[in-house]
């Protein structure tokens, strides 16, 4: 793992075969630094994964929420006269609010064959406005990592995966903040910024 931390900037690049331990230390280096982070630039494969964790995070609330109304009903009947409290969750994150509430810039980097990553995000249920507020993000930047053929298989599959990653992002309400960048696959540099 690749970190880039500078005042209201992070960068983050993973290595491919990323194990359990390393998974747990990147959403607490998320979380931590959620609050704090401006412009983030992210790999496709991260972005999923905090998608993800949003998305078991609304589960387990979920869970709770019908686990907590079962136990108020049934003792319902038992104290009728007696006022019932119920003590307040204590979560790490509640996803009612945007997990990065500052963002202004994102920049998503993926190789063309990693954009199934993307591409999933519409089906975890977990609104675009959860990780970022749609309205205040300045530029939401995907850049793609194309290889070197530029078959027509390959591109089909490309654009379905673009268009379902466009429909997560309402790429339409951000209009012109907005784009993606075809670029050839080459050695990448240390310096994370490839967007704007």
């Amino acid at each position: 793992m690749i970190m880039e931390l500078e005042p209201n900037h992070l960068g983050i690049v993973i290595d491919s075969e990323l194990k359990t331990n390393n998974v747990t230390a990147l959403l607490h280096l998320l979380f931590t630094l959620r609050r704090k982070v401006e412009q983030l630039f992210i790999d496709s494969p991260i972005i999923e994964l905090l998608v993800a964790q949003i998305n078991k995070e609304q589960i387990n609330i979920l869970i709770e929420m019908v686990s907590l109304s079962r136990k108020v009903n049934c003792c319902r009947g038992a104290t009728r006269n007696q006022q019932l409290k119920l003590t307040p969750l204590h979560r790490i994150y509640f996803p009612d609010t945007p997990f990065f509430p500052n963002l202004k810039k994102l920049s998503i980097i993926s190789k063309a064959n990693q954009l199934q990553h993307l591409s999933r995000l519409l089906g975890y249920a977990v609104s675009v406005d959860l990780l970022y507020h749609v309205e205040q993000m300045d530029l939401l930047c995907l850049k793609i990592l194309i290889g070197n053929i530029w078959a027509r298989p390959t591109k089909f599959r490309l654009f379905k995966h673009l268009t379902r990653f466009r429909q997560w992002t309402e790429a339409d309400m951000l209009g012109e903040r907005y784009f993606q960048q075809f670029t050839t696959m080459r050695k990448r540099s240390r310096n994370l910024s490839y967007c704007l």
